[in-house]
């Protein structure tokens, strides 16, 4: 952002310093030069609109506030989540979100509350608050005066945030997402928890409310042909805003289709519907194959109705638990199910081949294994006959 001038001088700082060396004379000259011309160009003026839009906000009584966000819709579900809390706290009624890199479409069917308007990536000059919410932690990038005087309340939690920024600043990168798993566990925090530093909102296990659905959902069944059936979805792809293959995340094409085998022996009265997009790879035996067939409020309802949804760890998980969906069953390999696990789910790994998570400890973590140059042991090790047992298990079908 904009006004965010120390992080963009500080990102320039590390910038020079990798590509020049530390001590390197055209790299101190760049970074010179840049400070020179924001001091020069932009600084004033953007001086200048604070203190119009500090006289302008004083003479309100309620706080206007944006939250910038990014990731994938696990990411957004969670975020959303916080922010209902958030909105429980702060009383505040005009709520803006806006994507880092814009995806309208994943906004809007994940941002469904009343309160809260998506919109485009803002300089956040016409807010009295501004939030970054693309890592983990919450990060106040601005906060009015007027908001002080206000709501005393929000204003010392924010201050809070800023503090926590100021003093683990290293927590505000995507790879340091390990390092923040480790310190929420120790706190007794899950991933949902996350953004709420010191537990001051009470961020519970679970999402404070059901998510939104704007279609029929009786209509959506018939539309699909599973009106009045008790289906099974499963899903093989890891986040609909990072489309991949081989992601070291997913469960093999193999062991789904062996998966769909035992199912069908055991559970034939039950619909199998795969769904995903087009580039996800198809499963041998599915009765209802809509992969890159339904909107994305349909995608909603289908998650939200099944009986049971069998997927890897990611964003369709997080939407049909924040939909208010039941059972999932979800194979982990490098992320951690004391992490991203949800009461009520079945969490599988195979912790004997693999005991360490390995996510965001490199930048590749979700292309190649760390261990060896071919394949994923903690997913491989993961059977489907283990899967299926489970399932039985769980007494849910």
């Amino acid at each position: 952002m904009n006004i965010d001038f120390y992080g963009q001088l500080q990102h320039k700082c590390k910038k020079y310093s990798v590509k020049y060396g530390k001590f390197n004379l055209s790299g101190i000259v760049r970074i010179l030069i840049f400070f020179v011309q924001y001091s020069i160009f932009k600084l004033p003026f953007l001086i200048l609109e604070n203190i119009k839009s500090e006289i302008f906000y004083s003479r309100k009584k309620q706080s206007k506030v944006l939250f910038i966000a990014s990731g994938g819709i696990g990411d957004f579900c969670i975020v959303a989540n916080y922010i209902e809390y958030f909105y429980k706290f702060s009383k505040i009624k005009h709520i803006d979100v806006c994507d880092v890199n814009p995806n309208k479409k994943i906004l809007q069917t994940v941002f469904a509350a009343n309160y809260i308007t998506c919109t485009e990536l803002d300089n956040g000059i016409n807010y009295d608050i501004v939030i970054e919410l693309r890592f983990r932690f919450p990060k106040v990038v601005k906060v009015s005066k007027n908001v002080k005087r206000v709501n005393p309340k929000l204003y010392g939690l924010l201050t809070k945030y800023k503090t926590f920024y100021k003093e683990n600043s290293y927590f505000y990168d995507s790879i340091s997402a390990s390092s923040v798993n480790r310190y929420c566990l120790l706190r007794g925090q899950k991933r949902i928890q996350q953004p709420d530093l010191y537990g001051i909102l009470n961020i519970k296990e679970d999402y404070l409310q059901p998510l939104k659905i704007s279609l029929n959902e009786e209509s959506v069944l018939e539309k699909f042909n599973l009106s009045g059936k008790a289906f099974i979805v499963i899903h093989k792809g890891t986040d609909a805003a990072f489309v991949s293959r081989n992601s070291t995340k997913e469960w093999g094409v193999a062991q789904f289709n062996e998966l769909v085998v035992l199912l069908k022996k055991k559970y034939a009265s039950y619909p199998l519907v795969q769904l995903g997009t087009d580039l996800n790879d198809k499963i041998k035996g599915i009765d209802f194959d809509l992969r890159g067939k339904t909107s994305l409020e349909e995608l909603k309802v289908l998650l939200k109705r099944a009986k049971m949804l069998i997927d890897q760890e990611g964003g369709y998980v997080h939407l049909r638990k924040f939909l208010g969906g039941k059972t999932s069953v979800v194979i982990f390999g490098p992320t951690d199910p004391n992490v991203y696990g949800y009461e009520g789910n079945i969490s599988i790994r195979a912790n004997d081949t693999c005991p360490i998570v390995c996510e965001w400890i490199t930048d590749d973590w979700m292309k190649k294994c760390l261990r060896q140059d071919s394949g994923v042991p903690c997913m491989e090790a993961v059977t489907a006959k283990r899967v299926f047992d489970e399932i039985q298990k769980s007494g849910v079908i």
